[in-house]
């Protein structure tokens, strides 16, 4: 009866505490959210090629978009099958509900790592602090993205075949809306999988080999990429990060593969005496069938396989180098990557030393990931209040967790090699990859997992350093405490910033709220655009899709990237041009201080947009003006 009391009280400040960082961290998103809106729109853009798609214009050839066809199939269902809107404000609420989604199971992971509460509750807060930049590009795929990548990572703790299955579906389908994240949450599965296999087989070694060789060749392979790119440009410290990631995904295979003997009674296996029921073979199973289902969808709706290679693969060489920037090198990260680094080293090489000096080096070792957490909470600390701006900005702790945090993945396999930790371990090293070659918002996605192993890494750390539970937990208290203080410190912050700005208030986007001279000329632009005597709206550089959905104006062909006329094949132009010319009357709107120009990139799209082109409002950097219907003999 006492024991169940016990239990009882214990669900209850369990649930009270997660209650409590839920409303949180739902007050932090939700200030975050609707107090900015990025300039370069992707936002818009995004929700203008699921418009379009509903609307019937097939991906690719017809809806342009840099994304793959799994992000199509998981909205339809949400704006085309039940008829949600797609607003401005909707997209914030879906993206709030992705966040606080992935904190979760964020939590989730850490608590089944280390079964401590205070852990999966600092582990959930500080992943919601750290993906802050959501709050810049709501409706991203990434969100999506990041959600089936940390979703499956969670199934790698499950013992069942089914749950092995789903992991690769989830791998799968991530792949094919991002390919680069898709990769790097399948080698990591593999990997793991392949050193879970129980160890009677003839055959054994081949698995856990496979896994290996797989993680290790993926970030070998992007090595060898930025490697090029440095020779070319010259820029060899850019080397460094790369081989920081390699160099991580060999120590963590090492670690792994060094305990698997001692620890093979304890390997996690597929009940049963199937052979194929090996986990590796569950999890490719898996990746097959998602893959599978998704192509089946894009062949549905009228794609060819040529388009769903060029929608997934081929397209991406053209926006890795149009859009290249040069890889973020932490140098503080750097010199705690080479501390780590040396320990690592010397623990895994025989010295004549003996045991005492591996006893000191598993003490220095045990501090080092709470160092890490520690100097990766003050860079957050310096950065919460500050407005969200652009996503290639450095924020918070992205580019430090970036460069040190792939040298301490191998710690978390020094206490255990769980399916679980092999799968974290490995993704943590492999995960930086997301931010080639465009550091911005994927720099934050690509070290959740970094962040997540950190925790638990610290976790372990806490049963070295300190000798008595109480202590342990009084530690994890003082933690969780600084957390809560730390979010709801931000939440004033942006909570108050929230209140003193303007309503946007435009169709769909009622709740948004930015600084007043921004709102004040965005509303003024949108009501010119509005009252002009024109169904059609063009813009003359970069792509404002925003305007398309608070004016009514319908865009020249369902081809809307954001930097549009850089962004466009030959045909894509030809489309436009010719629509631009039978076009009745266009209201084309130009803004003087962007860099994207139609002279460069379309200057037939440009001649046909402004052959009469009047003025008819300026505001700031911002000009509208109505292009008139053509002359029948322009026209002939």
């Amino acid at each position: 009866m006492e024991s169940a009391e016990r239990n009882t009280m214990s669900f209850r400040k369990t649930a009270t505490l997660w209650m409590a960082a839920i409303s949180v961290c739902l007050a932090f998103a939700l200030s975050h959210s609707f107090s900015s809106m990025a300039i370069y729109d992707d936002e818009s853009y995004v929700m203008m090629t699921i418009k379009t798609f509903l609307e019937g214009d097939r991906l690719y050839e017809e809806t342009y978009t840099q994304y793959g066809p799994a992000y199509y199939l998981l909205q339809q269902p949400i704006h085309g099958w039940l008829g949600i809107p797609l607003t401005h404000d909707i997209v914030r609420l879906k993206t709030i509900a992705a966040w606080l989604l992935i904190g979760i199971l964020c939590g989730v992971i850490a608590l089944r790592l280390t079964g401590k509460r205070l852990v999966g509750v600092a582990a959930f807060i500080l992943s919601v602090l750290h993906l802050q930049k959501l709050g810049l590009e709501p409706a991203h795929p990434q969100e999506v993205v990041a959600l089936l990548s940390t979703f499956g990572l969670l199934l790698m703790s499950k013992r069942n075949r089914w749950a092995l299955f789903l992991a690769g579906v989830c791998a799968a389908v991530a792949g094919l809306a991002k390919l680069n994240a898709g990769a790097v949450a399948a080698a990591a599965m593999l990997f793991a999988a392949g050193l879970a296999n129980p160890g009677q087989r003839k055959f054994d070694y081949l698995y856990p080999l496979f896994g290996a060789l797989i993680s290790v060749g993926l970030s070998a392979g992007v090595f060898a990429t930025i490697a090029k790119e440095c020779f070319q440009s010259g820029s060899w410290t850019t080397l460094c990060w790369p081989a920081i990631i390699v160099l991580s995904s060999i120590a963590v295979c090492l670690v792994a593969w060094t305990g698997r003997k001692n620890s093979r009674g304890k390997s996690i296996s597929i009940p049963g005496k199937r052979r194929f029921l090996q986990p590796l073979v569950c999890v490719t199973a898996g990746g097959i069938a998602g893959s599978a289902l998704v192509l089946l969808w894009a062949f549905a709706n009228g794609n060819s396989f040529s388009e769903v290679i060029h929608g997934v693969l081929t397209q991406h060489q053209f926006m890795a180098q149009s859009f290249y920037h040069p890889v973020h090198v932490d140098l503080f990260g750097l010199l705690v990557t080479a501390a780590i680094g040396l320990l690592l080293l010397v623990r895994f090489i025989p010295s004549g030393s003996g045991s005492e000096t591996k006893a000191v080096v598993d003490r220095l070792l045990s501090v080092g990931a709470p160092f890490v957490l520690l100097a990766a909470l003050c860079q957050f600390g310096m950065d919460f209040c500050e407005p969200l701006q652009h996503g290639l900005r450095p924020r918070g702790a992205a580019f430090f967790l970036a460069t040190a945090g792939p040298a301490v993945m191998p710690l978390l396999l020094l206490k255990d090699r769980s399916q679980l930790r092999l799968a974290l371990a490995m993704l943590g090293c492999l995960s930086p990859l997301l931010a080639f070659p465009v550091p911005g918002t994927q720099v934050s996605l690509g070290t959740l997992p970094i962040l997540l192993g950190l925790v638990v890494c610290a976790s372990d750390s806490c049963h070295k350093l300190f000798v008595s539970e109480r202590a342990i937990e009084l530690a994890h208290r003082r933690v969780v405490f600084g957390l809560f203080v730390m979010a709801i410190a931000a939440t004033c912050v942006f909570g108050h910033r929230w209140v003193n700005n303007e309503a946007l208030d435009q169709p769909g986007c009622r709740w948004v709220r930015l600084k007043p001279q921004r709102a004040a000329q965005e509303k003024a632009v949108a009501d010119c655009i509005r009252n002009t005597d024109a169904s059609k709206l063009a813009f003359d550089s970069h792509n404002h899709n925003r305007f398309f959905f608070w004016t009514g104006k319908q865009p020249l062909t369902s081809t809307n990237p954001t930097f549009w006329p850089a962004m466009l094949t030959e045909r894509q132009k030809a489309k436009i041009e010719l629509a631009a010319k039978n076009a009745d009357s266009i209201c084309v709107v130009k803004l003087n201080q962007e860099r994207v120009q139609l002279s460069e990139y379309a200057p037939s799209v440009e001649r046909a947009l402004f052959s009469s082109w009047k003025l008819v409002g300026g505001f700031g950097d911002w000009q509208v003006g109505l292009k008139s219907a053509p002359e029948s003999s322009e026209i002939q």
